[in-house]
């Protein structure tokens, strides 16, 4: 299957060991390698600080990349379930049951509120609404007095905004941003457990050339003590 600009894929993103596979869409083809936009970053899409590095494009070898669908496998917990019909099926058990949230309004209130809300602050590209650009504590702290604000004006009964909306939205926002700080503190602390790594495995090669050149200074010294030519250590 010949892929191109705009397919959905799947490849491996990230160095050696912290490597993942990651899904997005092809932008790029060039000279037998694929620029992927990944759906979400990856460990090495932070510096070496942990900060993050907003650019999600991923190069990747055409070999080494398949379509999204290729990935995809049919989870089996073991367990079946025989129906009345003949029909069989994997059982429920330890699945989350996503309908439920569907019982009563606030599913439909939520949804409501977000498409306001894009029309206020229109997304910053086709399917990334503009909230999700926050990332910083300032920002997550503005989300939480935000959620505690309307949580307050929906306790007292305020009908002048769908105030329990905003709280699922606020709330939403907060633990978003949380995740993203999240992340970066475990980048941050991958980078730096591979940098005490790399530090360990040249210490030795180090501490060796430092020997060495103590060696030859003291047998400069020693050839100069005895009146011979004295070598040139750098």
């Amino acid at each position: 299957m010949k892929l191109k600009i705009g397919d959905r894929v799947v490849c491996m993103a990230g160095l050696d060991k912290r490597a993942e596979k990651r899904a997005g869409e092809i932008v790029v083809f060039e000279d037998n390698l694929y620029l992927i936009r990944l759906d979400a970053p990856h460990v090495d899409a932070h510096d070496a600080d942990g900060r993050f590095l907003d650019n999600r494009g991923w190069w990747v070898h055409a070999s080494d990349v398949q379509p999204e669908h290729a990935w995809f496998t049919v989870k089996d917990s073991g367990s079946r379930k025989e129906f009345a019909s003949g029909m069989v099926r994997d059982t429920t058990e330890g699945k989350i049951d996503w309908h439920r949230i569907a019982d009563g309004p606030m599913l439909r209130r939520w949804a409501e509120h977000m498409t306001k809300g894009a029309q206020k602050h229109p997304d910053v590209e086709a399917g990334v609404p503009n909230w999700t650009l926050a990332g910083g504590h300032e920002e997550r702290q503005r989300f939480r007095q935000s959620a505690f604000r309307h949580f307050m004006q929906w306790y007292r009964g305020d009908r002048d905004e769908d105030h329990a909306s905003a709280v699922f939205f606020n709330i939403c926002g907060a633990e978003y941003v949380k995740e993203k700080l999240e992340d970066r503190h475990d980048a941050k602390r991958a980078v730096s457990e591979e940098v005490r790594n790399h530090h360990q495995a040249v210490q030795p090669n180090v501490e060796a050339a430092r020997r060495r050149v103590q060696a030859l200074q003291a047998s400069a010294e020693i050839r100069s003590a005895c009146g011979g030519p004295r070598s040139q250590v750098r």
